[in-house]
């Protein structure tokens, strides 16, 4: 992606539906964490800040893999409280980020660098346009974006669709060859 360096790595969250921590779920070998953070660095993300909860024991596994591999690294902890869940820690880590980053989910280990290079690297943000509207991840976020998510309550989807709307970001067509890559692993039987 020309021109945009920072990614944000979502890797948070109580993975209750799974039972087991999605971070440290292994699949073809890796850990989802780590096959989030080889895609940000094959599509040339330099910063990545990482959104996790304390508790995970994340922190040090990815800083290990940061530096041997040259990315700069900032974590954001998830809230003690987190009242308002993953869009607070999305709005945390995007405002730590910057104005506009990469923004991945740890439960979407089937992104890939085609699905990536269908956002659009020009200014403000973007999203992928699903079957029920603008994708949340993989996408493109300012700080800008977040305002509008937390302006109506915190309500992700919603507040994607008015940023759509207001112009803040641009919804982008998936190709039907790269549409497996929006899947979200949620639970046991979601993991291929």
């Amino acid at each position: 992606m020309k021109g945009l360096r920072t990614g944000v790595l979502l890797a948070g969250g109580r993975s209750v539906r799974m039972g087991l921590d999605k971070a440290f779920l292994v699949w073809r070998e890796k850990p989802l964490w780590l096959w989030q953070g080889e895609l940000m660095r094959a599509v040339g993300v330099e910063r990545m800040v990482l959104s996790c909860r304390r508790e995970q024991g994340l922190e040090g596994e990815v800083r290990e893999w940061a530096e041997a591999n040259e990315m700069a690294l900032e974590v954001v902890f998830d809230p003690e409280r987190a009242e308002g869940g993953m869009v607070e820690a999305l709005e945390l880590a995007v405002r730590a980020a910057g104005e506009r980053a990469l923004v991945l989910s740890v439960d979407m280990p089937e992104v890939t660098s085609e699905l990536i290079g269908v956002l659009d690297d020009v200014e403000g943000g973007c999203l992928l346009e699903g079957s029920h509207g603008p994708e949340p991840f993989p996408g493109i976020y300012t700080g800008a974006m977040m305002e509008v998510i937390a302006a109506v309550g915190g309500a992700l989807r919603r507040g994607l669709e008015e940023c759509v709307e207001g112009g803040l970001a641009r919804a982008v067509g998936v190709p039907e060859a790269l549409r497996a890559g929006l899947a979200n692993w949620n639970r046991p039987g979601d993991v291929k």
